[in-house]
């Protein structure tokens, strides 16, 4: 498992309770409030509702509400509620806000309807709320219209006051029990996620720990399979060097020519890619035949194609190594041309990579500068004279002018008599 992986889970694991518990409070105490509301509206309705019929009682009918004696009776059935501790106030009013019958700490007198009122006798609608009363205490307050048992238009309105701790304690349990609820509720998630957690830490480390072996078992047999292939490959190189006499030490020269041209470059870094490529870059040449490799004389065309095609079988035998992926390209494309006239792909200029244009230059180098059967080899002045006149065409000229300056200043010595170390 990786340290971003654990970082995760660790986070989870301290921080659990912040995620999880923060927001479920949250959520509680806003459904909270929303139950709060509910349960006043739900109060207000029923101190409403009995307010109504205790005054449809009272009067008998709506016709009576200016009757005398209709509201003499009124006055008397709320003081005998307000007397009862139902109530710590009532007021009843008609629709222009004449007091008809009040009981209580407050002394109503008459007024315009207020808000509550209005909405009321308008609207036909309940409210209910908390608010101070006249005497400062805070009361449960509720406004209802007073109606016929048969509906219609309200005929006035009814106010009455509880103390809040008739109405209050109700809310409190119901919105305590709820938020608790909610708490348990997330503790137990947090628990089970921790479990889970745990449980997750425990099965990735046995996975690490699985992979970790299988890791290291690979790297052991890894390391055996490049030695074999290695050694495979080192074999073909010297059987390739073993079918002509003439190219005995060609691969180890090339690849010393190439890497004393990249340090001079500064392709530091490149070395040990283009040392491998310069000792493989003709291990193709096992596949073609030893016939046209040592013939003396000119090529037919099927012999030349057929020469042609080392270049393409050595980068698919190197292939083969996945620990030489990189410099199969350098093996592919080390006889191609500046000028776009080389092989397999007839890349030009720049296409071709870098490494195989400087391998281009040291396998020209050591093979001008060898005695093959059919000639003699070249002096180091014509050499670099052959040199400079591909440049441009055959030869990226940038590689050719570093390849001069080290032959001028003895930084390459030919055939690998002296080291090049100073270059």
């Amino acid at each position: 498992m990786d340290e971003r992986t654990y970082s995760v889970l660790r986070s989870f694991r301290r921080l659990g309770l912040v995620y999880i518990l923060v927001p479920a409070l949250v959520v509680a105490l806003v459904i909270a409030v929303g139950i709060s509301g509910v349960l006043v509206k739900s109060f207000g309705r029923s101190m409403t509702s009995g307010l109504n019929g205790m005054v449809a009682g009272s009067i008998g009918s709506p016709s009576r509400f200016d009757d005398p004696a209709a509201t003499k009776i009124l006055q008397g059935d709320v003081q005998a509620l307000v007397r009862l501790g139902s109530f710590a106030s009532i007021t009843v009013r008609d629709s222009r806000g004449r007091v008809h019958a009040s009981a209580g700490s407050d002394q109503p007198r008459d007024r315009s309807l207020d808000k509550y009122e209005r909405l009321a006798l308008d609207k036909g609608k309940s409210s209910a709320y908390i608010a101070r009363c006249e005497c400062g205490d805070w009361e449960f307050m509720t406004v209802g219209p007073l109606t016929s048992a048969s509906g219609g238009k309200p005929y006035g309105v009814v106010r009455g006051h509880r103390a809040i701790g008739v109405v209050l304690p109700t809310i409190v349990l119901t919105v305590t029990v709820f938020v608790l609820v909610v708490l348990i509720g997330a503790t137990v998630a947090i628990v089970m996620l921790r479990r889970l957690i745990t449980r997750t830490e425990e099965a990735l480390d046995e996975d690490q720990r699985v992979i970790n072996a299988l890791d290291r078992r690979l790297k052991v047999s890894l390391r055996e399979l490049e030695e074999h292939s290695v050694g495979t490959l080192q074999a073909l190189v010297a059987a390739v060097d073993a079918r002509d006499t003439y190219t005995a030490h060609h691969s180890l020269n090339v690849s010393d020519y190439a890497c004393a041209i990249a340090r001079y470059m500064g392709l530091s870094e490149e070395l040990g890619s283009l040392e491998r490529a310069g000792l493989l870059h003709d291990i193709g040449k096992i596949g073609v035949s030893e016939y046209a490799l040592l013939k003396p004389g000119r090529l037919t065309a099927e012999e030349t194609a057929s020469i042609r095609e080392h270049s393409e079988i050595g980068a698919r035998i190197i292939e083969m190594a996945p620990f030489l992926s990189d410099i199969v390209p350098v093996v592919r494309h080390h006889h191609e041309r500046w000028d776009g006239a080389g092989y397999p792909s007839g890349l030009a200029a720049e296409e071709i990579p870098l490494l195989s244009r400087i391998l281009c230059v040291a396998d020209a180098l050591d093979a001008m500068t060898t005695d093959r059967s059919y000639r003699n080899a070249l002096t180091l002045t014509k050499a670099r004279q052959e040199l400079v006149n591909g440049s441009g065409s055959q030869f990226d000229p940038q590689v050719v002018e570093v390849t001069v300056s080290l032959l001028d200043s003895r930084g390459i010595l030919l055939p690998r008599r002296q080291a090049y170390a100073t270059a």
